[in-house]
């Protein structure tokens, strides 16, 4: 009974203790306590040394293990330092090594695990005087061989130098020595010092291998245009063994590494190789070239280069009123000094394709409507194009010279039309920025959406009421495309206009407001907030009473066209144009000029604050 009892206890209390630990990892999990990390066992390096002192040369095998509790594999690194020399690897280390100087030096060895934690041990190895002759060798300039024989506690010894085993040289020694031999052949040289009686003191080798044969690469040109051929000029092949000079060493094959060129070798005997850059392969190169012969082995090398792309240019010339294709002409500069680069014709399709014949870093390209070698329009340009990327522009529209003799205006007088009323008013520049409306739904600028005739004027200390009649009036003149609503190429509609007995405030963004105005003739004041040229919002005001009762009613469209972007004022005729200085004896509404300028401004695709003379320039670069 006891014992049963004391099991049972036993049982009980390990089910509460069970239940406390499972109720600990639960509210671990309520509180966000993190789990707690593996606890990591540091590496434990290894360093042997088969001698730690000796006589000069000592020659020592060094090796760098180490032992890791959590596995071997977790050691990732492996070091060893003497003195200036720095060996690291993965793996453990494991080399001979000879000292010939005298004195302390100090042989470190470390490792380090996946935690980067290390472990390191230093041994001082202690040189001392050499006690029997010896020699140092060591190999310059690939193919020569210096010797420096050390005669401590000895008169003469006697130097014999081997071959693959055949004597070339014998020498007495009977002091310090040091020589160089130069321009040796290639084979395994074998350095004895005896002593006067024939007895073998020290003996080493060295190796003068075949090398194979090589090439100086860094002077050659591999800049390749993108469909184009080039000849490159290999440098003669050579070799660092010279008596393998004597062969002819010749090219035996040059092939694309990566595909993206063509390689013509009949020229392989002369050193030249013929490339051409395949179709749409651009950017780096790479060309194996194989060299040699049977006498001297074979030498390999990677010619690297780059293909620059040549820029591909596609797309319709139009012009902007009718948005039909023209006949005309393209051309093509660099930007970075207007340099001419192509031109292509077009035929009455309006289409054109073509790549330019050399890689610059940006173009510029102009187009212009022509008949023959007539022109027949301005010339359109675009600035800022990479010529690093193909471009397949869609339209480009120029601005045609149709319709201006029937106007009664020269192409000069109405580009300096279009100056003036393209510039804010008192402005003196000949070269404006161009502003409108952005009528796209979805865009970063407010589209319009509204034009609001308010009855009274927003600042209550002016004056003024539109009547219902004038109210009606101005809404069918708003609309009229003939009218007012030329200035916006027809884009407002009934729906967007809405009429308010008082405007106060609110948002304005993407709206045109008309407000009354006693004792003035009108005024607009006009916003592009974020300076883009793509205008936010309108305020016109219009003196009242309207047209019939004592002013002008060629106001009404004269402040709608300060609206629409013309923001400054013509000298042309006012019979010829609403946009000049208000007064009597003019046109009541938009004329010709009016709508062929406004066609220009809402040109889809030009954009806000490109400059008049890119839009109708005079002439190609």
């Amino acid at each position: 009974m006891v014992k049963g009892g004391l099991v049972g206890q036993l049982k009980k209390g390990f089910k509460k203790i069970v239940l406390v630990t499972s109720t600990m990892m639960f509210l671990n999990s309520l509180l966000g306590c993190p789990t707690p990390l593996p606890i990591n066992n540091p590496p434990k390096v290894e360093l042997n040394l088969d001698y730690t002192s000796g006589s000069a040369p000592l020659e020592i095998r060094i090796q760098v293990d180490g032992t890791d509790l959590d596995g071997k594999e977790d050691i990732i690194q492996y070091k060893l330092s003497i003195g200036d020399e720095v060996i690291s690897q993965t793996t453990p280390i494991d080399i001979t090594r000879t000292f010939y100087g005298v004195g302390n030096v100090i042989v470190s060895g470390q490792c380090t695990d996946s935690y980067r934690e290390k472990d390191e041990d230093s041994i001082v190895v202690n040189v001392t005087e050499p006690t029997t002759p010896y020699l140092v060798l060591e190999k310059i300039n690939d193919v020569d061989i210096k010797y420096n024989v050390i005669l401590p506690n000895i008169n003469e010894v006697l130097l014999k130098i081997k071959r693959n085993n055949e004597l070339i040289e014998t020498k007495v020694i009977n002091s310090d020595y040091t020589t160089t031999l130069k321009n040796m052949l290639k084979g395994s040289y074998t350095f004895d010092l005896e002593s006067t009686n024939g007895d073998k003191i020290y003996t080493d080798e060295i190796l003068i291998p075949n090398y194979a044969p090589e090439i100086d690469l860094s002077f050659i040109n591999t800049e390749l245009n993108e469909e184009k051929e080039l000849i490159i000029n290999l440098t003669e092949p050579s070799d660092k063994n010279p008596e393998d000079n004597q062969f002819p060493i010749h090219y035996i094959s040059a092939n694309s590494f990566d595909g993206k060129v063509s390689i013509d070798n009949s020229l392989l005997n002369q050193n030249k190789i013929i490339i051409a850059g395949n179709k749409d392969k651009i950017g780096e190169y790479q060309i194996d070239l194989s060299f040699g012969n049977q006498e001297t082995g074979i030498g390999n090398a990677t010619l690297e280069g780059t293909i620059n792309n040549l820029l591909d240019i596609s797309g319709q010339l139009q012009d902007n009123e009718t948005d039909s294709p023209r006949a005309g002409i393209i051309k093509v500069y660099d930007s970075s000094d207007n340099r001419f680069l192509k031109q292509a014709q077009i035929d009455s399709s309006g289409n054109f394709d073509f790549q330019l014949d050399e890689a610059v870093s940006e173009i510029i390209l102009q187009a212009r409507i022509m008949n023959g070698a007539v022109e027949k329009s301005y010339v359109r340009t675009i600035k800022g194009l990479s010529g690093l990327e193909d471009y397949i522009l869609g339209n480009i529209r120029a601005v045609p010279y149709d319709g201006l003799t029937g106007m009664g205006i020269t192409k000069a007088q109405f580009k300096t039309h279009m100056m003036q009323v393209m510039r804010p008013i008192n402005s003196s520049d000949f070269n404006p920025e161009m502003y409108k409306w952005d009528f796209k739904e979805f865009s970063s600028q407010y589209p319009l959406t509204e034009v609001i005739i308010s009855k009274k004027h927003y600042d209550p200390n002016i004056e003024g009421t539109f009547t219902d009649t004038e109210i009606n009036n101005i809404k069918s003149r708003i609309l009229d495309i003939n009218d007012i609503n030329s200035f916006f190429e027809g884009k407002i509609t009934p729906e967007q206009i809405s009429v308010v007995d008082n405007y106060v405030s609110g948002n304005s963004g993407g709206k045109i407001f008309l407000f009354p105005a006693k004792n003035t003739s009108g005024y607009a004041n006009v916003f592009d907030e974020n300076g883009d040229g793509y205008i936010d919002s309108v305020r016109l005001t219009v003196g009242v009473p309207l047209a019939g009762e004592g002013l002008d009613s060629s106001i009404l469209a004269h402040e709608f066209g300060h609206g629409s972007g013309f923001l400054g004022h013509s000298e042309l005729s006012k019979t010829t144009t609403i946009m000049n200085e208000i007064g009597s004896g003019r046109i009541i509404s938009s004329g010709p000029i009016d709508k062929k300028a406004s066609k220009i401004i809402y040109e889809d695709t030009y954009k806000g604050l490109e400059k008049l003379n890119d839009l109708m320039g005079d002439d190609f670069y």
